[in-house]
């Protein structure tokens, strides 16, 4: 199965003359997405690839586009999402391998990460940078240079909006008040980040690390961002 165009539509979804295609997982690596289109296939699910040659072109664009789309026809589309998720259990393997649990891999002696998850819940409160800033320390832990990259995407698309919208309502309202207004309507932003960058590093150090890997502890990072963020306009 060749590689469809990059060029499917924004809906995620493309018209064939066997069907429409829709999206059934979404990867940072081009690398990644042609390897679940590899097990796709090998399950008898026709499969394609969108945007892998404009994110192998551009890192940069990865965020702008979405990542990387793994597509099928949507009659399959379920039985797909089988195959991708069989694929994230570490279920599928190589002919004449034998089927066992995937083994998670305990992090270096002295390394900790931070919780993804609790990161991205207190960049509600305290914008998107709480969190792009602690998944890029993680990323940096892990030795991944891609999410590092994808870190670092977000991270200056999310530091460019914060300012954008810290200095517009602290020019009204130089209070708590205005900077949980500023929160609230980065709080999309977040969302976004979350959904396209930052459930993939939770599901990666989950399927690697198992949940019980060292953790620091959340508060350490917490405490001075909330100072930061609010004790400046209380006592301005």
């Amino acid at each position: 199965m060749t590689q469809m165009e990059d060029g499917a539509d924004a809906e995620g979804s493309v018209q064939s003359g066997e069907g429409d295609f829709v999206v059934v997982e979404r990867v940072q690596s081009p690398t990644e997405a042609h390897i679940i289109r590899n097990c796709l296939e090998s399950a008898g699910i026709a499969a394609h690839v969108a945007d892998a040659n404009t994110v192998q072109a551009n890192w940069v664009w990865t965020v702008a586009v979405g990542g990387v789309r793994v597509m099928v026809r949507q009659s399959m589309a379920e039985q797909a999402k089988e195959v991708v998720a069989q694929y994230r259990a570490g279920a599928l393997v190589l002919e004449g391998e034998s089927i066992q649990a995937p083994a998670t891999v305990p992090l270096e002696p002295g390394q900790a990460l931070w919780n993804p998850d609790a990161a991205a819940a207190w960049s509600l409160w305290v914008t998107p940078l709480f969190g792009c800033v602690l998944h890029l320390l993680n990323a940096r832990t892990l030795r991944n240079p891609g999410m590092v990259r994808a870190s670092l995407v977000w991270l200056t698309v999310c530091a460019a909006a914060t300012g954008v919208v810290m200095t517009h309502m602290l020019r009204h309202e130089q209070s708590a008040a205005g900077l949980l207004v500023a929160s609230s309507l980065l709080s999309p932003l977040t969302c976004l980040w979350y959904v396209f960058s930052a459930r993939d590093q939770s599901k990666f150090i989950v399927e690697r690390h198992g949940r019980k890997y060292r953790k620091h502890f959340i508060l350490v990072a917490l405490i001075p961002a909330l100072l930061l963020y609010y004790l400046p306009a209380m006592f301005g």
